[in-house]
């Protein structure tokens, strides 16, 4: 199973699919007094016109997939104190079009967000190096090779996932792996 073979599935997998379990979620991780939590965002053409399909969540501890489409729209609305929270880091990976989305979709702001690509750029910029836009397994080989191998990026990278893979149900075992590998290691 795709769970099985990404070494991520020591962590509980929750999906996500009703607007009370998204408040619950939300209650309990704004409780919960952790510094950080890692986002990612799956769908079409993210960005303000874009179609989002899935929001992916991780703690240290677990991996929450909110599927949006299944759940619709309004499951993001319990998110928007949890991204808008100045008390809780929200670690990202390039998070331009997923701020857009978000913000033009469902009014959110994101607050306080460490996005690895643009720290990435500012270690670049410190040691003098060519400045780009760093996938997140670029900026994996760069800085946790070993992770990257033993989860086979390699692998996630040569078979890119189809935009329209993102609104199938049930998710293909690619994208299922690529949203859970893509969020943990954030």
């Amino acid at each position: 199973s795709v769970l099985r073979r990404a070494a991520v599935a020591r962590r509980p997998i929750h999906l996500v699919t009703a607007i009370d379990q998204c408040q619950s979620l939300v209650e309990r991780l704004l409780s919960s007094g952790r510094p950080s939590i890692a986002i990612d965002c799956e769908g079409s053409q993210l960005g303000r016109f874009g179609q989002l399909s899935l929001v992916q969540l991780a703690t240290d501890e677990d991996i929450f997939l909110l599927d949006v489409h299944e759940g619709g729209p309004r499951l993001v609305e319990p998110l928007v104190p949890l991204l808008e929270s100045r008390e809780l880091v929200k670690v990202f990976h390039d998070c331009r079009e997923d701020a857009s989305l978000l913000l033009h979709q469902h009014q959110a702001s994101l607050t306080a967000v460490f996005d690895t690509q643009v720290g990435h750029s500012l270690w670049l910029e410190r040691n003098n190096l060519e400045h780009y836009q760093a996938s997140l397994p670029e900026v994996m080989r760069t800085f946790l090779l070993s992770t990257y191998r033993s989860h086979r990026w390699d692998e996630l990278e040569r078979k890119p996932i189809a935009l329209t893979k993102w609104q199938e149900r049930p998710l293909a075992p690619q994208a299922l792996r690529y949203a859970i590998e893509g969020v943990a290691h954030l």
